[in-house]
């Protein structure tokens, strides 16, 4: 009888035995793969619109003959423009600009646009093309290209320079801005001053000396001065 009864507690443990292994939680692994999809701001940059690709100087008064007497010639460009737009802005314009970022401390980059000459060279001709050496002149420290900024009304974060390009001085810094903690990072919209731009008129002036005795007088002269080359340049310090 005693048998009977701790063979029938045995039978009633196991089932329970069972019960308990099976409850146990399994140390299973599950991978979950991240993603997001967001599109990249442009990137700033910087562009520089109708720098000058000609110049005809042309005395103040329509008509002045050169007479032997000292002779100003100059010439105005108008709308010289430098700003800041994103690198998606193909075709940019004197009204727009896209919104953009330099992408933070380190990659922020300021303008800086010269001027160069290749030398200090007039020379004149008459008659399509004779030439006549007696009427060649050079610029000198006396008698530069004079370059000078009809408004000088950017905003103050930028410098604006007056240059005197001649023989022994062919190259100035026209405009830039000197501060790298001057420039607006990121340029939050396309609006009107939220970027950072220049716009200005810029004068060119030389003197055609006095004292110089044509070999052809009363003929039309043309005087062919050096060629002149605007460049934007960045820095990033």
């Amino acid at each position: 009888m005693k048998k009977m009864v701790g063979a029938s507690l045995l039978a009633a443990s196991v089932p329970g035995l069972i019960f308990s292994i099976t409850a146990v939680p399994m140390a299973l692994g599950v991978d979950a793969d991240m993603s997001s999809e967001i599109v990249t701001e442009e990137e700033c940059t910087w562009v520089m619109m109708n720098a000058p690709s000609s110049l005809a100087l042309e005395p103040a008064v329509a008509g002045t003959e050169y007479e032997g007497v000292a002779l100003d010639i100059s010439v105005t460009s108008t709308d010289f423009d430098v700003h800041s737009t994103g690198n998606l802005d193909t075709t940019p314009t004197l009204d727009s600009h896209n919104e953009c970022t330099f992408y933070g401390e380190g990659n922020v980059t300021r303008p800086i646009v010269s001027m160069t000459i290749g030398d200090g060279d007039f020379t004149a001709t008459y008659d399509s093309g004779t030439a006549d050496a007696a009427l060649d002149f050079e610029l000198d420290a006396d008698n530069a290209l004079d370059i000078a900024w009809s408004g000088d009304d950017c905003d103050a974060i930028w410098t604006q320079s007056g240059l005197n390009l001649h023989a022994t001085g062919l190259t100035g810094t026209l405009i830039t801005i000197p501060l790298i903690a001057n420039v607006t990072d990121p340029v939050a919209d396309g609006l009107a001053g939220s970027n950072d731009r220049c716009v200005d008129d810029i004068g060119f002036t030389v003197t055609i000396p006095a004292n110089m005795k044509p070999a052809s007088p009363g003929a039309t002269y043309t005087w062919t001065g050096p060629t002149l080359t605007t460049a934007l340049s960045t820095s990033d310090s």
